[in-house]
């Protein structure tokens, strides 16, 4: 819930809340004021935490290898 005010505060232009969802851990975004790498940024963090935790750590180990094999620019 901090984050989500936090990101509500930082930018109330494009994070939001309605009333149904005052007490809920959900933010709504205009998504077209999201560039995409925070909408990714957000999309995966969402993702892990209602993942499964094995399939959250396998994709943690994909990404982290990848990552490696990455050329330096």
């Amino acid at each position: 819930m901090e984050e989500r005010d936090h990101l509500i505060e930082a930018d109330p232009e494009t994070f939001y809340i309605t009333g149904h969802f005052r007490n809920y851990k959900g933010l709504l975004a205009h998504i077209g004021r999201l560039d995409e790498a925070t909408f990714r940024a957000l999309l995966e963090h969402r993702w892990q935490a209602i993942a499964p935790r094995k399939l959250a750590k396998d994709a943690a180990a994909k990404s982290v290898a990848a990552n490696r094999k990455k050329p330096n620019k």
